[in-house]
């Protein structure tokens, strides 16, 4: 039986009796409109009318109400049966959601996703923030929201939160490369300036902070919490004037800890973090760090 034949069903028996309580209600009004003189049965009629009335209004609204509703619920099967695959991969590979970082109304939504995910792993006072990235500099700003919420619990909170950052080294071959595919945006001043706010906090939260470059090809924007991972592919492809960066213009996924995939990504963020061409960030001799920068 289809969606549509169980609710014609449904509809053809509240059909029947909202019409018997209406019929029920008319020939109780025209009994009783002999007897007005009586108070009683004059509210009785009153009564028996606005029964009457009140029914086939009921009937009229269920009517439009049937018809809307048996619309809705047709489009959402049908969008289930067309993406049926779809939704089975997502949740088999434990895909929690998908974001677009930049954008009217997905950027804002993926800024509120992100953040919960931080401001979630700072209040549990335990634990670690992995962010692997070019440069991200919504994040390691004093005016950006995320910023200002790290620097605030990193500095002021007694807990044992630690973050550990990978930027793009501003000297090495594959910054060049990334800024010849991004002409109009300032990549190495990005990565220089994230680096330099991350070496302040730093020294405001000792043993709590760490940042590193890394001389490898930029691979993706990675942010992991205990709870979650966040995902999002970088593409070799020039960004345009309108959109300034390469970041932010491919889907990112957010899939649960307990995922292979996440798995997966924690190992190769540390295998980036040990690996030999990755150095502190504090270290690199063309990088000025001077006391209050």
């Amino acid at each position: 039986m289809t969606i549509r034949d169980r609710f014609g069903k449904i509809r053809g028996s509240l059909f029947w009796k909202v019409l018997f309580f209406g019929a029920v209600g008319i020939a109780s009004a025209a009994v009783l409109s002999r007897y007005e003189q009586f108070g009683l049965v004059r509210l009785g009629t009153e009564f028996s009318i606005a029964l009457a009335i009140s029914s086939f209004v009921a009937l009229g609204v269920e009517h439009l109400l049937h018809q809307s509703l048996l619309q809705e619920l047709e489009s959402i099967l049908r969008f289930l049966e067309t993406h049926f695959g779809l939704l089975k991969a997502g949740h088999e590979l434990k895909v929690e959601d998908i974001l677009l970082r930049y954008g009217d109304d997905h950027g804002q939504r993926a800024s509120e996703r992100i953040r919960e995910a931080i401001t979630e792993q700072l209040e549990t006072r335990r634990g670690e923030i992995l962010v692997a990235c070019v440069a991200a500099p919504g994040f390691f700003r004093s005016d950006a929201e995320i910023g200002r919420i790290l620097w605030k619990r990193m500095t002021d909170d007694p807990g044992q939160c630690k973050l550990r950052v990978l930027l793009l080294c501003p000297e090495c071959e594959w910054a060049e490369i990334r800024k010849g595919l991004e002409p109009y945006h300032p990549t190495k001043s990005d990565i220089r300036n994230s680096g330099k706010w991350l070496e302040q906090l730093r020294r405001a939260a000792p043993d709590r902070v760490e940042s590193r470059c890394y001389d490898l090809p930029p691979f993706a924007f990675v942010l992991i919490t205990d709870k979650l991972l966040f995902i999002e592919p970088y593409p070799f492809a020039t960004a345009t004037a309108a959109e300034g960066t390469i970041g932010g213009k491919t889907p990112m996924l957010v899939l649960g800890d307990n995922s292979e995939v996440s798995v997966k990504w924690k190992e190769h963020f540390k295998m980036i973090w040990n690996h030999p061409e990755t150095h502190q960030f504090g270290d690199h001799q063309n990088l000025s760090l001077a006391e209050g920068a």
